[in-house]
């Protein structure tokens, strides 16, 4: 990714998504504040996710799936505002490309602040955390429970173990849960009942 783009402190939106993108994911990264939506999927970034991304308190969409990303999933995480419900959407922003896990269709939009680049029938939002089919490790942090906000959330086809923590079950917004395809043991949380 280029270095100069930490310059473009008004970018909402970064979508290097497939392509065959390399190195690791930039420290710099966080000199972006007002990032909304950061995608990474199906490139070849490695290394482990930088805890500096958890500076982007705005970020609603953070796709990074499909990488060769290693070690454990940050624990700070929950410093996503947005997704936690600490902080509230200033400008309306909608985009989705057909990469969404949950079965968007072929499309791709971005609507910012009432601007449509393309319309599309599906005009909805949703905050999502993907961090699926990576090489993550250890064990699913309680911290990511925190983001209240987010209705998908895929940590599937990683190396992810111990059980699902039971706070899980206290993101009553998520529609769509993957943890599939690691080495997670123990019961399903009996949060999930209703």
């Amino acid at each position: 990714m280029p270095f100069s783009l930490q310059k473009c402190a008004d970018l909402m939106v970064l979508d290097f998504g497939r392509n065959q993108l390399t190195g690791r994911i930039p420290e710099w990264i966080n000199r972006l504040p007002n990032l909304i939506v950061f995608n990474l999927r199906l490139n070849k970034f490695q290394g482990n996710i930088p805890p500096k991304l958890c500076h982007l308190t705005s970020l609603q969409t953070l796709d990074l799936a499909g990488n060769n990303l290693s070690g454990r999933i940050p624990r700070c995480f929950n410093n996503f505002s947005m997704m936690s419900g600490k902080q509230r959407p200033t400008d309306h922003i909608y985009y989705s490309t057909e990469d969404t896990f949950g079965g968007v269709p072929d499309s791709q939009f971005l609507v910012l602040k009432g601007r449509f680049g393309e319309y599309s029938k599906n005009l909805q939002f949703v905050m999502t955390l993907d961090l699926s089919d990576n090489s993550l490790s250890g064990s699913i942090p309680v911290e990511i429970t925190r983001l209240v906000q987010v209705q998908a959330l895929n940590l599937s086809r990683n190396s992810l173990t111990g059980s699902i923590p039971d706070s899980i079950g206290g993101m009553e917004l998520l529609e769509s849960l993957d943890v599939s395809k690691n080495q997670l043991s123990g019961e399903i949380p009996q949060t999930f009942q209703g």
